[in-house]
């Protein structure tokens, strides 16, 4: 389908009352509880019959970047295990699938937990949804949940914007700022006030989580961070608060070098911050924190375990710190 302008999208759909401009935000299901309100059937089904495919979302990626694995471990093994899952899944029949298979739409959390521990079979909903529909489920039930990241939030409102106004997300941003700059009088206003603008506000009004004022102000410049944080943030690489203290790091090369670190050796959020500790300033005499945080940089820099002479003369100092540690 050929995308229409943002402007044809909105004028060309006859828009003139707030109930039609509902309709057109929301294709006439206006969830008024944090899910779609048509009936679904309550069941409980083989867990290995539910798939994790995420074929309504506009990138095919879920709603959540990701969990702390330790944690949902603990949590499977402590909660789930003794009690069951409470709360049931949200499904739709697998679009090209049997009809006994189903569609993961919200839920990730509990289907992982219960995959951790082999449940044999869990509790869902289902409902007959269509993408657009499922995808309006999925981040309804998500932007409640507490540990739900800003970012996750940000790509959520975005997509589901982009989705409603069919337009790009990159459309989507600009349309945004185009509002701000008019009510800040920067521009001259075409946006705000209009159909169009009013259909923003209701996306917004529906997440519940801010205004579109407020997401340009506090969720858009997370876009701005640096493209291989947000990247590993997105695939699930790397932790939310990890990513953004790493994202202060202003040196490029290390920056990257960092970001590789705290994924490869799973560094927590303190031993980041302590190893982006400053050097000591020029004329200072650095102390020996400082020279081996710098010479550690160095290092990870020259690659030099790629040269075998100098890999063994690495492995030598290796093994004394280790244990000179190990003495303490």
């Amino acid at each position: 389908m050929t995308r229409r302008s943002l402007k044809e999208a909105v004028q060309g759909s006859g828009l003139t009352e707030e109930s039609n401009l509902k309709a057109f935000v929301f294709s006439n299901n206006i969830p008024t509880t944090g899910v779609t309100t048509q009936a679904g059937d309550r069941r409980v089904v083989p867990r290995t019959s539910i798939h994790r495919s995420f074929s309504f979302t506009p990138d095919r990626q879920p709603v959540r970047h990701s969990y702390d694995r330790e944690k949902l471990k603990q949590w499977a093994e402590s909660d789930i295990a003794p009690n069951g899952i409470q709360s049931p899944l949200l499904v739709r029949p697998l679009p090209g699938g049997s009809d006994r298979e189903y569609e993961l739409v919200a839920g990730l959390r509990r289907h992982l937990a219960a995959e951790i521990i082999a449940l044999d079979s869990v509790p869902v909903i289902i409902y007959h949804w269509t993408d657009e529909e499922a995808f309006e489920a999925s981040l309804s039930e998500n932007t409640n949940r507490q540990d739900f990241s800003p970012l996750e939030y940000a790509d959520g409102a975005l997509k589901l914007l982009a989705l409603k106004l069919d337009c790009s997300i990159d459309d989507a941003v600009s349309l945004l700022y185009r509002m701000d700059n008019e009510v800040k009088g920067k521009v001259t206003h075409n946006v705000v006030g209009s159909q169009q603008g009013e259909a923003i506000a209701l996306v917004f009004n529906f997440l519940g989580q801010s205004t579109w004022k407020s997401f340009v102000s506090h969720y858009l410049p997370l876009l701005r961070k640096p493209s291989e944080v947000l990247e590993a943030i997105r695939a699930g690489r790397i932790e939310y608060t990890k990513g953004l203290e790493i994202a202060k790091e202003k040196d490029p090369t290390n920056r990257r070098l960092l970001l590789e670190a705290a994924i490869e050796e799973r560094l927590s959020l303190s031993a980041i911050r302590e190893r982006m500790k400053p050097v000591a300033p020029s004329g200072v005499e650095p102390t020996l924190q400082h020279r081996f945080a710098d010479i550690y940089k160095r290092v990870k820099q020259a690659k030099v375990w790629h040269d075998p002479k100098k890999a063994k003369e690495l492995e030598k100092l290796l093994a004394r710190l280790e244990s000179l540690i190990q003495t303490q």
